[in-house]
């Protein structure tokens, strides 16, 4: 199977074309991808999850950051994935799967962790992680808008505190 991974050394972007094909675990969907979007956490995600995964959280003093990094360095594969907006068909469910059936055209955001690369021609998506695509969306299109999306909808809701009908109350 093909895949643009990431070289944790050189920052380099290329093609492996010998990785072996996915197996959907118990909630994940083996998709084959149609389209993969590119958004800000494939320039900066990578830093950031190696700097997360060894950083210990602790709480601010005024004029300091909150986080320290006062525990071991982190392990971190040597190759790390590209594109987590993807698009595509269902190719294969895991046993746990509710929902989603072989053939049905869905898009979703791979996680942070995620072993595999969108940019991909399979990869392997939790089923909490994807929906159904609309069928009036071309797969370019879906794979796009997702990151994007996401954060425009985290900014109205946190930023403008807009909130959906009925939960007003609730802030």
């Amino acid at each position: 199977m093909k895949a643009a991974v990431l070289d944790a050394e050189t920052s380099a972007v290329r093609i492996a074309s010998d990785l072996p094909k996915p197996n959907p675990r118990d909630n994940e969907i083996l998709l084959r991808v149609k389209a993969c979007g590119l958004s800000h956490f494939d320039t900066h995600g990578q830093r950031i999850r190696k700097e997360v995964a060894g950083l210990s959280f602790e709480p601010a003093k005024q004029g300091q950051a909150a986080v320290t990094s006062e525990v071991s360095a982190p392990r971190v594969s040597s190759i790390s994935t590209v594109g987590f907006d993807v698009a595509g068909v269902v190719e294969a469910i895991g046993s746990g799967v509710k929902g989603f059936q072989v053939g049905d055209d869905v898009c979703g955001i791979l996680p942070l962790d995620s072993i595999g690369s969108g940019c991909a021609e399979l990869c392997c998506v939790p089923c909490t992680h994807i929906v159904a695509k609309p069928g009036s969306v071309p797969f370019v299109e879906a794979a796009a808008a997702l990151s994007p999306g996401v954060f425009a909808f985290t900014a109205l809701l946190y930023q403008c505190r807009i909130v959906a009908a009925g939960e007003a109350s609730r802030r």
